[in-house]
């Protein structure tokens, strides 16, 4: 085995599906960019992607006419092959694997290192604060981004580990506060100087905007809200996003999105003195927003949820749903739809199992 050390000025993506696929794909075509590096669970997965796959990604951008497929060889590794410590670290896994998928990088992380979490969901960051570095002075730079490009693997078997990218859309990223619970106002609304990786992100082609994290947070529960309704009602019903244009849809939206917004309303208190929250947050506006995003913009795309209950995989439905109900019951609140809605995705995994046996 050939250890690794890894170089200055490198960023390593941790989660090779299809978000990692898109940002490594764009950030490999900047002219002065990082050493980009794939990182897999183990070096099995690791030695399929060079011998399998000839350390190839496909990109297949089916959103343009014409179709354009573009693809890029990359340096790929794993646990057991790097030493040395990382510089920056993008994580593209799903939610409820990343605290896993982090572990055997832990003694590769120190305090200086930056962590981009580019995922659905919310509740992942607390997580790790609590449960990877209860140690304010031992936590790294943490970075919190929305993704609102769509994709997802067509295949990683034989010559080809190719991505769709259904459709093109932008990237918010904020830096997290150390501190959660004694995050000042003023910390929350400052943006920071930008670190080379995040100027990176920014020139490279995915539409990157860099905000305070008060501002990332009015942005991340807008996506959460797209995730919330779309990808676990097409779970549920086992159609495509644009299959959802139906005369009901927006009523069962309003629903599910004014019990959201009161429970998030109670328990992120930073959303009430954020102006933005009254322009994006507003029931009405953000009904037509999941409506246009699910059946418009990415119409043509398999949810990611979707996908993995199509292929008998945990689902991330827990940090959707699940984390509204987590969230409520904390503070004495009541979350029918959303407790309702977690468990009919995982009804429809089950019985997806079932029927495979």
């Amino acid at each position: 085995m050939t250890f690794l050390k890894p170089s200055m000025n490198s960023i390593h993506i941790l989660g090779v599906g299809a978000m990692g696929g898109i940002v490594a794909h764009e950030l490999m075509a900047l002219a002065n960019r990082s050493a980009i590096t794939l990182l897999f669970r183990n070096e099995d997965k690791a030695r399929k992607f060079q011998n399998n796959n000839n350390s190839t990604l496909v990109l297949k951008k089916t959103y343009l006419d014409p179709i354009a497929m573009e693809s890029n060889k990359y340096s790929s590794a794993s646990p057991e092959s790097l030493t040395g410590t990382l510089e920056t670290l993008i994580v593209t896994t799903k939610t409820y694997q990343t605290k896993s998928a982090l572990e055997p990088y832990l003694p590769l992380i120190t305090p200086d290192t930056n962590i981009v979490l580019l995922q659905n969901g919310l509740g992942v960051s607390e997580e790790l604060y609590k449960e990877v570095w209860p140690d304010v002075n031992t936590r790294p730079n943490l970075f919190q981004g929305v993704i609102n490009h769509s994709g997802y693997i067509n295949s990683d078997d034989g010559d080809n580990y190719e991505i769709i990218q259904a459709g093109k859309g932008d990237i918010f990223i904020a830096r997290a506060p150390r501190d959660f619970k004694t995050a000042t106002i003023k910390e929350q609304q400052d943006v920071g100087d930008l670190p080379d990786f995040l100027q990176q992100l920014v020139e490279a082609d995915l539409n990157t905007t860099v905000l305070s994290f008060s501002d990332l947070l009015v942005y991340q529960i807008r996506k959460f809200a797209v995730n919330y309704t779309c990808n676990s009602t097409t779970s549920i019903l086992d159609c495509m996003n644009g299959e959802l244009d139906l005369q009901e849809t927006a009523k069962y939206f309003r629903d599910l999105l004014n019990e959201v917004l009161a429970v998030f309303f109670k328990t992120k208190p930073v959303l009430l003195t954020n102006p933005k929250t009254d322009e994006l947050l507003n029931i009405d506006y953000l009904v037509d927003f999941c409506l246009y995003v699910s059946t418009v913009l990415h119409a043509k795309n398999s949810s990611s949820m979707r996908q993995d209950t199509l292929n008998l995989r945990d689902t991330e439905v827990d940090y959707l749903s699940g984390y509204v109900v987590r969230e409520a019951e904390e503070r004495g609140l009541q979350a029918p739809y959303s407790r309702m809605l977690t468990n009919l995705v995982k009804m429809r995994l089950e019985l997806n199992r079932n029927r495979a046996k």
